[in-house]
């Protein structure tokens, strides 16, 4: 005897649930690749305006007239050096809340005109704590943009230093 045949198709559903996986899998994977390229773009536009805020802030310290001998740009005056503070800085040059400036002086005269100027030390009135810089192994991966330029020191008429100034800026 044999068995009636049909055109109507008896397994239905064990048709089409391969089908529907095949597609959510590839749903997800669409989604999955966009919010990556959207993060990693989101990542790249932040690590850009940082790097612009530490070449911003730098240039403004270089020609910050509380600092140079005479209004020339990369040239300070060692006396304005020792005397800068974060009250000047942050009332002059209007920083973002997490940065550091360093002054390092790599001359090899005995006095050395070296000075840090950051955000941890604003006062705790305001009932923030400070954005204080991270630990040292945390600076090249975690967001903190350096940038940096050699300067002149003046002491006197015969006596120059050649220095360093580090601005380091991070979230």
């Amino acid at each position: 005897m044999r068995g009636k045949r049909s055109r109507r198709g008896v397994a239905g559903f064990f048709e089409e649930f391969p089908v529907l996986i095949v597609v959510l899998a590839a749903l997800l994977l669409f989604l999955a690749t966009a919010v990556s390229a959207f993060e990693s773009l989101s990542q790249k536009q932040q690590n850009a305006q940082f790097s612009q805020q530490a070449e911003t802030l730098l240039q403004a310290v270089l020609g910050y007239q509380n600092l140079t001998y005479q209004n020339q740009r990369d040239l300070f005056q060692s006396s304005k050096v020792v005397n800068l503070t974060f009250v000047n800085i942050s009332y002059d040059l209007h920083p973002p809340s997490g940065y550091e400036i360093q002054i390092i002086d790599i001359s090899p005269f005995h006095i050395h005109y070296n000075r840090t100027v950051d955000s941890c030390q604003q006062s705790y009135s305001t009932g923030k704590p400070p954005a204080c810089i991270p630990p040292p192994g945390y600076r090249l991966s975690n967001g903190i943009y350096v940038a940096e330029s050699p300067v002149t020191i003046f002491v006197t008429d015969q006596e120059y230093h050649d220095a360093t100034v580090v601005v380091s800026v991070w979230s």
